[in-house]
């Protein structure tokens, strides 16, 4: 019986330790992607497709125009919503772990106070590099 109840507190033990370092290491990749997600929600209110674009993985280079970002996040986005003016991220919803991590967050811009930004990541070579930015009401 004690045997049972050692090896029951050690496995508690081990997946406190666990939980408590995959909690940092979400922390660490978050400290490391936002910067990512402000540098180009900066650009899009700038209007400067070139440093958001810059931000794509290789693998959108076919889809990360100036075209699309006109299309896209000047003609339709900032003429629903306007600029981007604060965010604060939504935990449940963003995963830290793994080659593809994603971002989300509660943003606040201009015309609407309530839209979700949603950042998919990939692996690009060694770094983690932008897939897919999208805006939506909530």
């Amino acid at each position: 019986m004690r045997k049972h109840w050692m090896a029951g507190a050690l496995v508690l033990a081990l997946t406190f330790v666990a939980s408590h370092v995959r909690a940092a290491e979400g922390e660490a990749l978050l400290k490391q992607l936002e910067p990512t997600v402000d540098k180009m929600l900066k650009a899009y209110n700038d209007g400067d497709h070139k440093t958001f674009n810059g931000e794509y993985a290789k693998m959108m280079a076919a889809v990360a125009t100036e075209q699309m970002f006109t299309n896209l996040f000047i003609n339709m986005y900032k003429k629903e919503f306007g600029n981007y003016v604060s965010k604060e991220l939504i935990k449940n919803e963003t995963v830290l772990t793994g080659d593809m991590p994603l971002l989300v967050f509660q943003a606040k811009f201009e015309k609407n106070e309530k839209i979700k930004v949603s950042v998919n990541f990939t692996k690009d070579g060694d770094a983690l590099k932008v897939m897919q930015m999208r805006f939506d009401k909530m």
